[in-house]
């Protein structure tokens, strides 16, 4: 299950790196599949994480949104 969670952080974050709409809803998709196999104040640390380290890509962060996390 580690392994698991670490390829589907691993591969959110390359996507989210490449910058693109496309990139940016599959690595949502990655990041959700994570919350289902993590406990909810696991996965806000690493939502929060992540908006640390990529604050400024609105476009990403509208993909939230759009499921209602802000």
């Amino acid at each position: 299950m580690e392994e698991v969670l670490r390829e589907f952080k691993k591969l959110a974050s390359s996507l989210i790196n490449e910058m693109g709409t496309r990139q940016y809803k599959k690595a949502t998709e990655c990041i959700f599949l994570v919350k289902d196999l993590m406990d909810e104040e696991a996965w806000e640390e690493y939502v929060k994480g992540l908006y640390l380290g990529h604050s400024g890509k609105r476009n990403f962060w509208n993909e939230f949104k759009e499921r209602g996390i802000y």
